[in-house]
């Protein structure tokens, strides 16, 4: 564990955990968020594709505007995000990242994705950006669109947050590219521009 003595393992082959959709997953457009974690990659083996580690989205269309926003892992071994809540459905921003796996002797590894003004805090124009241990890595285009489902968790409304699968449209119902790492310290932090 990074801290307190234990933290969330995922094997690879099947482990996942799933929240159904609720209004503290639900990012307005006129919010911001920051979902944040700390990582620690068990073997060098992304599958082909990337590998999952959190995010919220859901499965109605399987269209890429069904994802909210998910944080994987490429092939690469380096951090990236998508959101269909902008104009970038998927960024790999992780050209200037180096690898997260440190061969031999794996490391924590801090990952954070961001969403705020594109110029200022109170913009209504918001970016997506993801750091990794603190260094800004990449950012989408502006958007003022929201991320969410409804938050309702009603029988129409398939949202919801998943840890240790990738969000991929159409095979949310049954998830894919399983995570195999350690995950601690996982926070979701959304405010409104007048919080």
């Amino acid at each position: 564990s990074k801290f307190g003595g234990s933290s969330l393992y995922l094997d690879g082959t099947d482990d996942y955990m799933y929240a159904a959709d609720d209004t503290e997953f639900v990012v307005a457009a006129q919010e911001d968020m920051t979902l944040e974690f700390w990582y620690l990659q068990h073997t060098q083996s992304v599958p082909s594709g990337n590998m999952g580690l959190v995010g919220y989205g859901g499965d109605q269309r399987g269209y890429w505007s069904d994802i909210g926003y998910n944080i994987d892992i490429n092939t690469s071994d380096k951090a990236r995000f998508l959101s269909g809540g902008g104009p970038n459905y998927e960024t790999d921003g992780s050209s200037g990242q180096s690898s997260l796996w440190n061969s031999g002797s794996p490391v924590w590894n801090h990952i954070a994705l961001v969403r705020s003004g594109s110029t200022s805090a109170s913009d209504t124009d918001k970016k997506m950006r993801i750091f990794v241990n603190g260094t800004f890595s990449f950012e989408s285009g502006a958007s003022s669109g929201a991320l969410n489902g409804n938050g309702s968790n009603s029988s129409g409304d398939s949202w919801g947050f998943y840890v240790g699968a990738y969000l991929y449209p159409g095979y949310l119902s049954n998830p894919m590219n399983y995570a195999h790492c350690y995950i601690d310290e996982l926070r979701l932090s959304v405010s409104g521009s007048n919080e």
